[in-house]
């Protein structure tokens, strides 16, 4: 049995196509604005989504059914209906899975509406997403200064495993290490974070405490940290609202 990819923006470009073709012909004009109307909170560009109608043609899941002024129609294939039929059993559940880790995130920062119940941890295809989908660096950096100002010796493994516990989703360790190090050294808000490894020699584990610019800097980046979260959370709504109408 292949495993499944996981979400992607390619994949739920093709099912918004593969819905507004499945019951009558479009223009490449019309899918492509209808998917940007869709997806207007995370625009992909329009070369993007055109190269994406390509490939299903190449694939076989759209055919052109006819031309009107040079301008060509597309319809779904049977294999396109096939598979269209398949995705919109999987997906809206997938979706609704990661729209649940930013309406978790949400909460733990605004405090706002009613806590959402406990979750599950993302498929690493679907953790990808969601790192494409929002600011993966502004929530980083978000709970590693709001736990500096807790915890005068801070690990960053702490912080990769208490956000994979709360919220199902966590970066990879390198990902953690290098924005780490470019707190430490970032050029616009000065050193965010100041860090101090136990053994200079082996170099095995390093602590961090914040630093006065980071505590300074921190009011601003729950602000823009939150909007980045509620906007992504909109954003999945966009696209399931568009997948289970009618």
């Amino acid at each position: 049995m292949a495993t499944d990819p996981g979400l992607s923006q390619k994949r739920i470009t093709q099912l918004i196509m593969s819905k507004t073709a499945y019951f009558t012909h479009r223009s490449s004009t019309e899918m492509l604005q209808t998917v940007l109307t869709i997806l207007k909170r995370r625009q992909p560009n329009e070369r993007y989504i055109m190269t994406t109608l390509t490939q299903m043609l190449r694939a076989k899941y759209l055919y052109q059914t006819f031309r009107e002024w040079n301008t060509p129609y597309y319809s779904l294939t049977d294999e396109g209906r096939s598979l269209y039929k398949k995705e919109k059993k999987k997906i809206p559940s997938r979706l609704r899975a990661v729209q649940k880790v930013a309406q978790t995130i949400l909460y733990d920062i605004t405090k706002d509406g009613e806590k959402p119940s406990s979750l599950q941890v993302l498929p690493s295809g679907d953790r990808t997403f969601f790192s494409t989908i929002v600011s993966a660096q502004d929530i980083f950096r978000y709970y590693v200064l709001r736990e500096a100002m807790k915890e005068p010796n801070l690990v960053m493994a702490t912080i990769q495993k208490s956000i994979e516990e709360q919220f199902g989703w966590k970066p990879s360790k390198s990902y953690i290490h290098q924005l780490a190090l470019k707190m430490e050294e970032d050029e616009t808000c000065g050193p965010l974070l100041k860090g101090k490894w136990t053994d200079s020699r082996i170099r095995h584990k390093r602590y961090w405490h914040i630093t006065k610019a980071g505590h300074d800097f921190f009011p601003r980046l729950e602000q823009d940290t939150a909007e980045q979260v509620r906007q992504t959370y909109y954003y999945l709504q966009d696209i399931l609202s568009f997948i289970e109408k009618g």
